[in-house]
């Protein structure tokens, strides 16, 4: 019996520990983007590959524009991405967007850019499969 609590306070505190060092991991990388941001975040065009196509004088204006288009794109979806949550067991009077929507803005007004419910369908696929 004293050999399996000797093993659990040994196994424990090496959890403990491992706990710890990821700690002082995490806390370091978060000091880093509190101060810094977020190193995929360049609102700039300074990207290495939008320099190397705006100095070539071969490259033509449409791929420029594609790039810069698909820039923007990537930061709109990791703006969304940071900025989106799921709120789970919604009341039946407030499953349809416009409601969502008018609720959430209420309580933080001016701060709701859209809500969007989301429906699990399996069931109709089933049934129109088996249509």
């Amino acid at each position: 019996l004293w050999i399996s609590c000797l093993f659990g306070m040994i196994y424990f505190s090496f959890v403990l520990r491992r706990i710890w060092i990821e700690w002082e991991t995490f806390i370091a990388l978060r000091f880093d983007f509190l101060a810094n941001g977020d190193a995929e975040m360049d609102p700039d065009p300074s990207h290495d590959e939008w320099m190397r196509l705006n100095q070539s004088s071969s490259s033509s204006k449409r791929r420029r524009k594609s790039l810069i288009s698909a820039k923007k794109d990537d930061q709109l979806h990791l703006e969304q991405y940071r900025n989106s949550c799921i709120v789970e067991f919604i009341p039946d009077s407030h499953r349809r967007d416009k409601e969502l929507f008018e609720f959430y803005n209420a309580i933080f007004p001016g701060q709701v850019v859209r809500a969007e419910i989301l429906l699990n369908a399996n069931k109709l696929t089933k049934l129109i499969a088996e249509r």
